[in-house]
């Protein structure tokens, strides 16, 4: 993914955007006229219209679900959407009964991409969970904001009610703490991602002791997918594959390679093919993933999960998905490249933050970190075939 973007005609910046965690600025015209949405100090979330880089408008919405208007600064209205979210959720949860408790029904909210939700699912559900005070699978329901987030929940949860919604108060990313009868429990809050980002500027941290630390979780062992639905999903999933990958699974010459990832810097088509194209000289068959969901060879994350934890190994840019495959226990391969952000120095800052083999260390899993082999990708001259890594492949 391009955070960036920028359009220009006859050597003129029409349209430029930049993107960061929690931003989204967009200018046209050279500046004549800007759009820039953000997170305020306070985890409300606002958005400013500036013609000439000057102020003309702002919305703001705040964690006391008050909502404001202003022109040139002055607030020219303000009411409170506490009305419209408690409505949403009724709507979002239509069919789902939830156990009042404390006079309460608790929704537990997800919008965030697939690593820390795969980190949350593997180490701190049901820490998480109850701290919350919830007890039961009767006493909360699931809200995602995207179908994959789904998936992984019921993938080690079935009995979890989980649904998908990705509008309203679920865009704003304001965490809001309820609204009307429900209790709202965000797993990653905008705040958790903003102080993430300032510290890491200042001192990289690896994300899974922020992770830990911002919750105060214990981490006690590394949680597997529920049996029976991974018995479920490879059941189904192999009537899904051909002949010929399932004999190259079955030969132990299949490899997983998964190329794309949000937060790092792509790899480019001729790196990809280079480190194909080595997987074959090794003697090995290669399942390209893709995130396109039309794509015919599209999985689902349980699929790729399923699949991955019989292959002979797996090779990929460092992504969430690799965080969700990391329980498979299979070596890996995994190339680290400048953080797309251009926060840090390089692909060794984006080891420093996101190391897989750190995750295992942190989680007291030492002995499986050495299955992981870990290279840094600044440019076009660095060596990457995989041949240079053969040996984290061989049988044990």
């Amino acid at each position: 993914m391009e955070n960036n973007k920028e359009l220009r005609l006859f050597g003129f910046v029409v349209y430029r955007r930049e993107r960061g965690i929690l931003s989204d600025s967009k200018t046209f015209l050279g500046g004549f006229f800007s759009e820039i949405k953000g997170l305020s100090r306070a985890g409300g979330v606002e958005k400013v219209f500036l013609l000439f880089g000057i102020p003309l408008f702002k919305s703001e919405l705040r964690v006391n679900k008050l909502r404001s208007f202003y022109l040139l600064g002055l607030r020219i209205c303000s009411f409170s959407v506490e009305s419209e979210v408690a409505k949403e959720l009724e709507q979002v949860t239509k069919g789902v009964p939830v156990k009042t408790v404390l006079g309460r029904k608790n929704v537990v909210v997800i919008n965030t991409n697939s690593g820390e939700a795969s980190l949350m699912l593997m180490f701190f559900w049901d820490s998480f969970l109850s701290r919350c005070g919830i007890s039961s699978k009767e006493e909360y329901v699931v809200i995602c904001a995207k179908r994959y987030l789904v998936d992984m929940v019921k993938f080690y949860f079935p009995e979890v009610r989980a649904v998908q919604y990705n509008s309203g108060f679920m865009k704003s990313r304001v965490a809001f703490e309820d609204a009307g009868q429900w209790r709202i429990h965000w797993l990653f809050p905008s705040t958790y991602f903003r102080d993430l980002e300032e510290i890491s500027i200042k001192s990289p941290r690896h994300f899974l002791v922020w992770m830990r630390d911002y919750f105060g979780f214990e981490i006690s062992g590394m949680r597997l997918p529920d049996s029976r639905m991974v018995a479920k999903t490879w059941a189904s999933l192999q009537r899904k594959l051909s002949p010929q990958l399932l004999k190259s699974l079955n030969d132990g010459r299949l490899l997983i390679f998964a190329p794309e990832a949000l937060t790092m810097s792509p790899l480019g088509d001729g790196k990809i093919k280079e480190i194909s194209d080595s997987m074959n000289d090794l003697g090995y068959d290669v399942y390209l993933n893709t995130s396109n969901p039309i794509d015919k060879n599209y999985l689902t994350f349980p699929e790729l999960w399923c699949l991955a934890s019989r292959a002979r190994g797996i090779v990929g840019l460092r992504s969430g998905l690799l965080d969700f495959l990391l329980n498979t226990r299979r070596p890996m391969v995994v190339y680290y490249t400048p953080h797309v952000s251009g926060r840090g120095d390089g692909a060794e800052w984006s080891v420093s933050v996101c190391s897989l083999k750190k995750v295992l260390q942190v989680a007291k899993c030492a002995d499986n970190s050495r299955r992981i082999v870990e290279v840094c990708v600044n440019g076009s001259s660095d060596k990457i075939s995989l041949s240079r890594f053969s040996e984290v492949f061989a049988e044990n």
